[in-house]
């Protein structure tokens, strides 16, 4: 008797606890948005006033239903995902979890773990090609319609699944961004990328700035921003990308600034920089030592930084064919007059 009162005690719990977590509750987010949402799954954002966008934190939501934001009319939505101890959360994202977001610019998630396909940003891709407002801008963080940009910040591991293409947890991939095509800013600063091969960019020849710093990059394929023609800023620094090849910045001829400070780039290929004319180039806190003749062959660079690399060298002809206007190195490494 005892035994049985206890497992129907036991499956009484179970069942308030099945129950709380299924608990359908709606509520007021803002004076614009009503939200409704189970202990762990969001399930519907609505606008019943106008707002231009939306700041959210979930501190629970796991799991974004489909077409959760199909009733909101917003250019720019931030979710923040929070977690205990600043860590990351896993949270799973359906195809046409983002759906219904047909005036949306600018998307900013942080504090998640997900994975991404191509299919994420389909439903964008219409929105690309709106005139834009006519208002002025005074920065980037009000693009009109026609000024979009996609914001994937901290913790975010970018996993893709396809059909042609088997890729590793931390890779980009060809494709993700295909359906972006006036996409002018991406931010992917603060990931788990590592690897970036292929032709992850392809069909973003609109875009003028990509940040991947602090990403964990230690591996850039040859040719993977081939298709970034009118990118004017490339911000790689804080990664560990070890050898800069000849082959990776040759097509980006509207380059004005190229960041690589604080790296471990040991080895930089001859004619890595070749063509390009640059207001900046960073290749400060890395571990060059001797530069190789003709590194920065054709090259034109109002300021190149060669600073903190301590164990680097200056030898006759490494900056032969070099045009700059402004080089700074440590005391030591530049031997003046062997080499004009």
């Amino acid at each position: 008797m005892l035994k049985s009162t206890l497992l129907i005690l036991l499956g009484a719990v179970v069942l308030s606890v099945v129950l709380s977590e299924d608990q359908i509750k709606c509520k007021n987010l803002t004076f614009a948005f009503t939200i409704c949402n189970t202990e762990t799954r969001l399930l519907s954002i609505d606008q019943i006033q106008y707002a231009d966008s939306l700041n959210v934190t979930f501190t629970s939501i796991s799991r974004i239903a489909p077409n959760a934001f199909r009733n909101v009319r917003i250019t720019k939505l931030t979710l923040n995902f929070s977690a205990e101890f600043n860590k990351t959360r896993r949270v799973t994202f359906e195809e046409s979890s983002l759906g219904g977001l047909p005036a949306l610019t600018i998307l900013k998630i942080s504090g998640a773990e997900f994975e991404l396909s191509r299919n994420h940003f389909q439903q964008f891709a219409s929105v690309m090609h709106l005139p834009a407002s006519g208002t002025e801008l005074n920065n980037m963080e009000q693009p009109t319609a026609a000024q979009p940009n996609l914001k994937l910040s901290r913790g975010i591991v970018v996993s893709v699944s396809s059909d042609s293409v088997t890729v590793g947890a931390e890779d980009i991939v060809s494709g993700l961004f295909d359906d972006l095509t006036n996409l002018e800013e991406l931010d992917l600063s603060w990931n788990n990328i590592q690897s970036v091969r292929g032709k992850p960019f392809k069909g973003l020849n609109r875009l003028l700035i990509l940040k991947m710093d602090n990403s964990r990059i230690y591996d850039l394929g040859p040719g993977v921003f081939d298709d970034l023609v009118q990118l004017e800023i490339l911000d790689l620094h804080g990664n560990s990308i070890d050898v800069v090849r000849e082959d990776v910045f040759q097509s980006l001829t509207n380059l004005r600034e190229i960041d690589l400070h604080s790296n471990s780039i040991v080895v930089i290929e001859r004619f890595a920089f070749s063509g390009l004319s640059l207001e900046t180039l960073r290749l400060n806190s890395n571990d060059l030592r001797a530069i190789a003749p003709y590194t920065f062959s054709r090259l034109n660079v109002d300021f190149l930084d060669l600073r903190n690399n301590t164990q680097m060298t200056i030898s006759p002809g490494s900056l032969g064919g070099l045009r700059v206007w402004n080089l700074t190195v440590d005391r030591g490494s530049l031997r003046l007059g062997e080499f004009h």
